[in-house]
């Protein structure tokens, strides 16, 4: 269990479990709602059900350790203090474990504490070890998950140990045990990454969104009421292909057929779309001939005025009708007014992509 200020010390510097989000491969997070997590412009909630997987998981992994320990003879070493990259003091790790067999050394570890004991043990270890539990079976049929194997990589590149176990708890009873030897290739790669990704934190440069959810309502929860209508549309070349690419999906929306296959992708799009015009602060895109090709507002619904129960109070007044008047929620709304005359043969040539695939 991490103590309080190893959880503060979360929002100052890249962790294990950022490393996956940073890669785009996981599920649940995405490189852009990091950014904004560090960046203090979202706050992380977890249901109850949540918090009970996570009390589960910090339960368990004594367990998972010792049931190792006696199956392979390992001696399995626990590791508590916060580990920081020796080059990169904005990346930590908080690992599991280690098996290394200097026992004496570990001793003193535990009697003494001190992060250079920690280092000592490091340096002396056989294995990494990363403990997970997980009622996911079906993403432990190939192996680790790449989710996961992104967080062993930034372990590695703090430690210095390449070669990892992966102790997995699947369901009640479903022990496995991965061993991984992570490549240099791969440590350079997420390295690289890592250091971009930190420099737009740094500068609060956010990254592209994906067409995910979570990134589709990221954009919807931005406050536009001090945006504009714009005048021209200011797309730079990336951002117009997928322009021109959503509302060709838009244009063919009753192909199902063709929206189905190409979904994904209109998704993706839509997202850089609102991500530009965020960026430009405008609610409205137009073309030179003022049509409004993109209406991307909160939709102010009418009050609703509950008359019957205003006719069951005694006198009318204006407070009366006050009390008996209801202001819905407002919604974000995308809406385009495009007709797209290009045929699909220019089409396909301007945007390097065969929509009949």
């Amino acid at each position: 269990m991490l103590t309080p200020e190893q959880l503060e010390l979360k929002k100052k510097s890249i962790g294990g479990t950022d490393a996956s989000k940073i890669m785009k491969v996981n599920p649940w997070e995405s490189p852009l709602y990091l950014h904004q997590w560090y960046t203090g412009k979202v706050e992380r909630s977890f249901n109850e059900q949540a918090m009970d997987r996570m009390w589960w998981g910090t339960e368990q992994e004594p367990l998972v350790k010792k049931f190792h320990q006696e199956k392979t003879g390992d001696f399995v070493c626990d590791v508590e203090d916060t580990l920081v990259h020796p080059e990169h003091s904005f990346i930590h790790a908080h690992i599991d474990g280690l098996v290394c067999y200097d026992e004496d050394l570990y001793k003193t570890y535990k009697i003494h504490g001190g992060i250079e004991n920690a280092w000592k043990l490091i340096k002396k270890a056989e294995y990494g070890i990363e403990v997970k539990t997980s009622q996911r079976y079906d993403d432990w049929r190939n192996g680790v998950p790449n989710y996961y194997y992104w967080q062993v990589v930034h372990y590695a590149n703090v430690t210095g140990i390449n070669d990892w176990y992966v102790l997995a708890l699947i369901g009640v009873n479903d022990f496995k045990s991965f061993k991984l030897r992570i490549t240099k290739e791969d440590k350079d790669k997420l390295l690289e990454s890592e250091l971009k990704f930190w420099e737009r934190v740094q500068y609060d440069v956010p990254p592209d969104p994906s067409g995910d959810k979570i990134d589709l309502e990221l954009l919807d929860q931005v406050d536009q009421s001090e945006f504009i209508e714009a005048d021209k549309v200011v797309f730079d070349e990336k951002h117009e292909k997928g322009f021109d690419f959503y509302f060709h999906l838009c244009k063919n929306r009753y192909h199902n057929d063709e929206v189905k296959r190409h979904e994904k992708l209109a998704k993706e799009h839509e997202a850089l779309i609102k991500a530009q015009m965020l960026k430009e602060k405008v609610t409205k895109l137009k073309n030179p001939g003022d049509k409004v090709l993109v209406n991307w507002s909160t939709v102010k619904p009418k009050p609703r005025v509950d008359w019957q129960g205003l006719a069951n109070e005694a006198g009318y007044s204006e407070k009366t009708k006050e009390k008996y008047t209801n202001v819905p929620k407002g919604w974000k709304q995308f809406r385009n007014n495009i007709n797209w005359e290009d045929h699909e043969t220019k089409l396909n040539e301007r945007l390097g992509y065969d929509f009949k695939k």
